[in-house]
């Protein structure tokens, strides 16, 4: 069977924007994606592109960044120490729109089945989706006691907790995505389909967030760590 140029266009983009874009990438959908993949240069010449991996772990430097801030609120906690007005609510909302809701999404619905249908990594990939549902209850929490942050010492403790488990568990999530997940998605990929994926993932975080919405979420967590005083880099550099 053989779709039509416009044809294979317009059924990418229908399917890429409901999450299911990875259908595309085999067999006689695979014109699709070369479809939109020229549609998108066409678009954006003047831009630079971002890879379908490099698009995911970008996402994961917004979410150590977030990490930056918890250790700082769980410090001025341990000491009660003042924290500005709306710190970890907006950290913690971000984690629930931007990583868990968009991010992780992504993961679920365009990455890890494509890894699935090759056979390999099933029992890390079983283990990661796991993982997200444990974050999602961690970040119920987190998000119930970030406003205002508990004067109770039982519900200090247990805010604290959430994100110390939440750090621990996503740190070396994070890390084997980014050394074993993503780099067999690329080996699994044709050039096409590989192309194909970034235009899914593209698109899908336009229609979440608008054309701006990664430089937006980094913008306002760098508003957080001002409020914190995290935001100059050389304030982490040890004097030695």
């Amino acid at each position: 069977m053989k779709n039509t140029r416009e044809k294979g266009r317009r059924d990418f983009l229908q399917l890429a924007g409901i999450g299911a874009g990875l259908v595309l990438l085999s067999g006689c959908e695979k014109e699709a994606a070369t479809s939109q993949g020229t549609a998108k240069k066409g678009k954006a010449s003047a831009a630079t592109e971002v890879t379908a991996a490099e698009d995911l772990m970008r996402e994961h430097g917004v979410l150590r960044r977030i990490f930056v801030i918890y250790e700082e609120i769980m410090r001025r906690l341990e000491y009660d120490n003042e924290t500005p007005p709306h710190a970890l609510s907006v950290a913690a909302a971000t984690v629930r729109s931007f990583i868990e809701d968009y991010h992780q999404k992504v993961e679920e619905e365009l990455v890890f089945p494509r890894l699935r249908q090759d056979g390999k990594h099933v029992p890390v990939l079983d283990v990661l989706l796991a993982q997200h549902a444990v974050g999602r209850k961690l970040t119920d929490t987190i998000i119930r006691l970030a406003e205002p942050l508990p004067s109770e010492l039982a519900d200090r403790t247990l805010l604290s907790n959430s994100m110390r488990e939440f750090m621990r568990m996503c740190r070396p999530h994070a890390a084997r995505e980014e050394t074993v997940i993503f780099p067999a998605l690329h080996q699994i990929l044709s050039a096409k389909e590989y192309e194909a994926m970034g235009g899914a993932l593209e698109l899908r975080e336009r229609q979440l967030f608008g054309p701006k919405g990664f430089e937006e979420t980094v913008d306002k967590i760098a508003e957080v760590e001002r409020n914190l005083g995290l935001l100059d880099l050389a304030t982490f550099t040890p004097g030695v």
